[in-house]
């Protein structure tokens, strides 16, 4: 079974026992305590109905299925071969022994073996087959049947006649007023006896059997049309239709069967509370009414008039709650119900498990830089520096071994000479192979990953060099198919194609130079130069915007380091279009003149601090170091780790936050941003939502796919102890 298939089946799974517990709970409460508390049972059921709709995708410290899970941090077992301790490295690889960014220890060969050579899994495969097939034939089968029976009490019911008598249209307008519907419920008669019902959810209509218009009985008319009208008025119509949809889908579930019959005879005796509440009649002839219309309906087949619905059906319990009910009985819900019922929602329907971080994460956070938490002890030895965020050719040295740049930046906020060695901590080491082996599963067998977004290649680029980040090789099996599969895509869409050449650049800029090259060629030509958005780039189509802007000077600045420049009058451009569209409190916006992200703000430091080096622009006089200290200052004042700052509503764009405000904080040398020291409180927060899998899922568009998010996740956490270059 693919990851993705996988997923699915532990969240039916899961989806199914907590159903069959929240059913069970909600029949023992009812049985116990609401024998003559019929709203009460009603709103069990009701939250029965919901918990089976919503899928336990979410957590809550109050959710009764939310227990904590699995703890972040701990590594999940190699079932092809177990790393022991004394393999594993204790620190950060320097420049002349491996790669810099080998933050977690990788095995090529173990990983190799994991992923590539393991057996596959036909006979679980085969099982959900069969499963989901018997389910299916289930539910199509009983929804046919209940389709079959609806047009067999339509069909019963035959033409409608006219009455001559007394006619009830007059008695229907009245009541329609006194129950409080807006618009008057359609009325027909039936020569077949059958009813009285109610159906149609667009054009409510009551139909009555001929015979309950008799002189005999007639005097009991108000009571069955208010009976219906107040069905219509709680909305239990559409309630009907849910409850009946729930039971095809989950007709293999004797509590749901029982919970929905539970529905029905509490929704009559809510119904009956209302009718008598509003008539003040004698509870007796209310009573007698119905006895009345059942012995009516004697002989004929019980078919339900609407989803959800059923014919009259007197039972002791409801008749002896007939008598017993005031005739002043409240008409609503109460507001204590409505309370109650949010309350429940709250407690049942989250079912994910919490995750939290290993405890001795917290504990290593005051000792250690890439421990969550204080502040690093400085010591005199130098962390090894991305190739992705050098300097220009005047500020590179080259390791003689293994040809990696560092950068020595002479920023006075800090000298690299003081940085300390890192000794990543096992938790954040550990989360970080946990989420190269969610990402390295998940890879499909000609190397590329599902992309369910739109632009071809943009997730396998993004999870490509998310991996080449946290440390695997360039030989790894899953990063030679990745990029021999990227190989093969031409250059359509900017996001794509910046991200495919960041990982030519950083896998092998030799051999796809003329990639790169020819990608560079390709973002050059798409930079606006005409119109109002001079300097920026789009889609392409469309007009300009700072996201896509963003990722393509990502791209041309990885390809510098590569040795492939762009122009002079490109990053000309692009830094002018950087100036001119910065607000005047030194945030940016998806475009000019937009309110501040932090997102796009940490895009624009970035873009603006990369521009100024490359175009030799770094005196502070100059307007680039200006509009760097006004962004930097308002990241500092507005900085969050749990949040994108200025995002708002639902998509957020965390993840997406997180990796701009890594590259904004490496590529001006600042390990604070204010008073917050933005990597350990980025990876404090990354522990504490990193998934049982390994993975990490957000909301919205795009970051809702968990290969985008772990790659942001990682290309954050990679970083390691880089953050106070």
């Amino acid at each position: 079974m693919t990851p993705e298939s996988e997923g699915l089946a532990s969240l039916v799974v899961s989806q199914i026992w907590q159903v069959t517990a929240v059913a069970a709970i909600a029949g023992l409460a009812a049985s116990l305590f609401c024998r003559r508390r019929p709203r009460l049972a009603y709103l069990l059921g009701l939250v029965v109905l919901a918990k089976c709709w919503v899928p336990p995708t979410w957590s809550s410290p109050i959710g009764l299925f939310c227990w904590p899970g699995q703890e972040q941090g701990l590594a999940p077992e190699n079932p092809s071969r177990r790393v022991s301790d004394a393999e594993r490295p204790t620190k950060i690889e320097t420049p002349g022994e491996a790669s810099p960014l080998a933050v977690g220890p990788v095995d090529t060969e173990a990983a190799e073996l994991e992923y590539d050579d393991l057996p596959r899994e036909p006979r679980a495969t085969s099982l959900a087959m069969s499963l989901g097939g018997i389910w299916l034939s289930g539910a199509l089968g009983l929804a046919s049947f209940a389709l079959i029976q609806n047009w067999c009490w339509r069909k019963r019911l035959g033409p409608f006649i006219s009455f001559h008598g007394r006619s009830p249209d007059l008695l229907t307008s009245e009541l329609a007023n006194r129950v409080g519907l807006w618009r008057r419920p359609r009325v027909r008669i039936s020569a077949a006896a059958a009813g009285p019902a109610v159906f149609g959810l667009l054009r409510p209509t009551i139909v009555l059997p001929a015979p309950l218009l008799t002189n005999r009985i007639e005097s009991r008319l108000e009571m069955v049309l208010a009976h219906e009208m107040v069905h219509i008025r709680r909305g239990d119509l559409m309630v009907g239709t849910v409850q009946w949809i729930t039971q095809i889908v989950w007709w293999f579930n004797p509590l749901i069967w029982l919970t929905c019959r539970q529905l029905t005879r509490e929704r009559e005796r809510c119904c009956d509370e209302d009718v008598l509440a509003l008539l003040r009649c004698p509870p007796a002839s209310y009573a007698q009414c119905l006895l009345d219309v059942l012995r009516l309906s004697r002989g004929l087949p019980v078919l339900p008039a609407f989803p959800g619905m059923s014919a009259v059906d007197i039972t002791r319990r409801r008749f002896e709650h007939i008598l017993r009910c005031p005739t002043d009985a409240r008409r609503h819900t109460r507001a204590g119900y409505c309370l109650l019922a949010l309350a429940l929602l709250g407690i049942v329907l989250p079912g994910a498990p919490l995750t939290k971080a290993a405890p001795p994460a917290r504990e290593a956070a005051g000792r250690n830089t890439n421990a969550v938490g204080e502040e690093p002890q400085e010591t005199t030895s130098q962390v090894p520096q991305d190739p992705s965020s050098s300097a220009p050719d005047d500020e590179l040295k080259k390791d003689s071994r293994k040809g990696n740049l560092r950068q020595v930046d002479d920023t006075p906020r800090q000298a690299a000479a003081d940085n300390p060695e890192v000794e990543p901590s096992p938790e954040l080491r550990q989360a970080i192979d946990r989420g190269v082996n969610f990402l390295k599963a998940a890879q499909q067998n000609d190397g590329h990953w599902a992309d369910p977004i739109g632009y071809p290649g943009g997730i396998t680029a993004m999870c490509t060099l998310a991996l080449v980040r946290s440390g695997v090789k360039p030989e790894d099996r899953c990063i030679r198919r990745a990029v021999d599969y990227l190989r093969h895509l031409s250059p359509t869409r900017t996001y794509s194609t910046a991200l495919q050449t960041m990982v030519f650049c950083a896998v092998d800029p030799g051999r796809d130079r003329e990639r790169i090259q020819q990608n560079v060629d390709w973002l050059c030509a798409q930079q606006k130069v005409v119109g109002p958005f001079v300097g920026a780039w789009a889609y392409p189509e469309a007009e300009g915007d700072n996201s896509n802007t963003g990722f393509a000077i990502m791209a041309l600045y990885e390809a510098e380091q590569a040795g492939v420049k762009a122009p002079a009058a490109v990053w000309r451009l692009a830094l002018d279009y950087w100036l001119n569209s910065q607000n005047p409190n030194g945030s940016w916006g998806y475009k000019p003149q937009t309110g501040g992200t932090g997102t796009m703000t940490a895009t624009g430091l970035f873009s603006t601090a990369v521009a100024t080096k490359v175009l030799d622009e770094r005196r502070p006089d100059q307007p680039g170091p200006k509009a760097i200290d006004r962004a930097t200052g308002w990241i500092a004042r507005n900085f969050s780790a749990t949040s994108n700052p200025g995002s708002g509503g639902v998509q957020n764009w965390w993840f997406y936050y997180l990796h701009a405000v890594g590259r904004a904080g490496r590529a001006t040398g600042q390990q604070k941003l204010g008073d917050h020291d933005w990597y350990a409180e980025g990876a404090k927060a990354l522990l504490a939502q990193q998934q049982f899998d390994g993975s990490w899922r957000g909301t919205g568009h795009a970051e809702d796919d968990p290969h985008v998010a772990t790659s942001w996740a990682l290309l954050f956490l990679a970083q390691g102890g880089e953050h106070a270059r």
